[in-house]
């Protein structure tokens, strides 16, 4: 071969791996076929992750039957301090998880209450929307306290009911505001007056999939509210919560997934998830007595992490004045031009100064005493309704059924109730058309976890062909420096050439 060959197939071949490796990078990037395109429902390609095969497009109303599970105030994080403090794991959660898909944290839409995110989580609605800002409000203009089972004062907005009936039959068991549901697709079996129990519980169980089984009920839903109870009475982290009431509760779980598992006829989904989760309250508390008095306002509803206040009219700037000293460091304060968008609140309904306390920190008064709807605790160890950014506030969702991936688990940002609903939906008869018109107009959570995968995609692809558009750039120049260097200076022949020519091999030598 002669010199100059020699050197240009050498420099040739070394290339050559690094166009190899260029084409490669181009033509695997895995880029998302065009007959499942799901941008248009970004509810479906969020269920992509953890759904073994692809969801149906909204064209298909196939039914499958779901049981959703709603364990008041089960925070996302039991389960870890449950083995730590025991070095064991839970069986029926942990053949969930394993069997199933499992969404570690989950943030509820403000406040961090029941019925605001129960209602959100089923109706796919924010509270602005769906018109139940708080477990309990004040309707100045009638001068009385209303509640969402209260329909004669307050109808919701827009009407649920008919958000509702898209779910198809659907059976509500102990839901504290069912009766205001109660529509020709929507039935319920109201809360009892005595608190749940395990046992309990596994009995409304085996009706709700007994219902499902009968053809009775598309979806049912189960409202479970004995960790609440615990958790305001002893703490969220409690002996008597992680290490009693916690493996109770588990017990069930576990002969749930044993029904399921045996289920051949219909084979349902269940969904386990919870309305919200509860803090540590740190001892302290804030005296809403010394902040105000009686007679500057007309209705005071004290929750314990929240307070409501409607204040006189003549007396409205002297109590924001006072509530807004820099002095005060356990609470914010808030009115209806101050609502944080992220809340997605506001409206007739909210009150025109509310007070958010900082998480562990509650309001006493002797005036206004707290008044959590249903339990009559003076204090509370457990308390929840905070700034919905705390996650000891964050929820776990478990997912179990024909087409969840096992062991399928989703740890990153945490969503909110609306795509819990929208994950749902894409499983049971929930149609994803009816999902928030906020949600709809901001869908960056939903792109930053759901499509995740192709912009990752999308981005190789583009970077990939910039570096080989750069490569090429970079050979054309290397090899015009090559060759004028040839041409005009004697020093940049190569190295092989010369020894070619100056060097006779060892045969030659006389």
């Amino acid at each position: 071969m002669l010199p100059r060959q020699h050197f240009q197939s050498r420099f040739w071949i070394g290339l050559t791996p690094l166009f190899l490796v260029s084409f490669h990078c181009v033509v695997c990037v895995e880029l998302p076929p065009p007959d499942t395109d799901y941008s248009r429902f970004p509810e479906l390609l969020f269920a992509n992750q953890m759904l073994s095969s692809p969801p149906s497009m909204p064209t298909d109303h196939k039914k499958s039957p779901l049981l959703l599970l709603l364990l008041d105030s089960f925070r996302w994080d039991l389960l870890d301090h449950f083995a730590k403090r025991t070095n064991h794991t839970l069986r029926g959660f942990n053949r969930l998880i394993t069997g199933g898909g499992y969404m570690k944290q989950v943030r509820p839409v403000f406040p961090a209450e029941c019925h605001p995110n129960i209602m959100s989580l089923l109706t796919g609605l924010y509270p602005a929307e769906h018109g139940m800002l708080f477990t309990k409000m004040y309707d100045e203009r009638r001068n009385r306290s209303v509640g969402f089972m209260e329909q004669d004062v307050h109808s919701p907005t827009p009407d649920v009911k008919t958000k509702l009936a898209k779910h198809g039959r659907m059976h509500v068991y102990h839901l504290p505001f069912c009766e205001s549901l109660v529509s020709e697709w929507t039935s319920c079996e109201p809360q009892e007056q005595s608190q749940l129990t395990p046992a309990k519980l596994e009995k409304t169980l085996g009706r709700a999939l007994e219902r499902l089984r009968s053809g009775q009920s598309d979806v049912t839903v189960v409202y479970y509210d004995k960790l609440d109870y615990v958790g305001h009475e002893h703490g969220p982290l409690s002996d008597q919560l992680l290490l009693s009431h916690l493996p109770a509760l588990d017990h069930v779980i576990d002969r749930l997934v044993d029904r399921l598992t045996e289920e051949a006829e219909i084979r349902p989904y269940l969904v386990v998830t919870a309305d919200h989760g509860m803090t540590e309250v740190l001892g302290s508390t804030e005296s809403l007595d010394r902040l105000f008095s009686g007679h500057q306002v007309k209705k005071v509803i004290n929750r314990g992490s929240t307070v409501s206040i409607w204040p006189r009219p003549e007396e409205h700037e002297k109590i924001l004045l006072r509530l807004s000293s820099p002095r005060i460091k356990r609470f914010s304060t808030y009115v209806n031009e101050s609502i944080p968008a992220e809340w997605h609140s506001g409206g007739a309904l909210f009150p025109p100064i509310l007070l958010v306390a900082k998480p562990g920190f509650v309001f006493n008064s002797e005036f206004w005493p707290l008044d959590l709807s249903h339990t009559n605790l003076s204090s509370l160890k457990g308390a929840h309704g905070y700034d919905t950014t705390h996650p000891d506030m964050h929820v776990p969702l478990f997912l179990f059924g024909p087409r969840i991936k096992p062991s399928s688990l989703y740890q990153g940002i945490p969503v909110d109730q609306l795509y819990s609903h929208q994950l749902i939906a894409s499983l049971s008869t929930l149609r994803p058309a009816f999902q928030s018109s906020e949600a709809s107009s901001n869908p960056v959570p939903l792109q930053l976890v759901d499509s995740r995968a192709s912009v990752f995609q999308n981005g190789l692809f583009i970077a990939t062909l910039t570096t080989i558009i750069c490569l090429l750039c970079l050979v054309v120049l290397l090899f015009s420096i090559t060759f004028v260097c040839r041409s005009v200076l004697h020093f940049c022949t190569p190295l092989l050439d010369v020894e070619e020519k100056l060097i006779q091999p060892q045969g030659n030598l006389a």
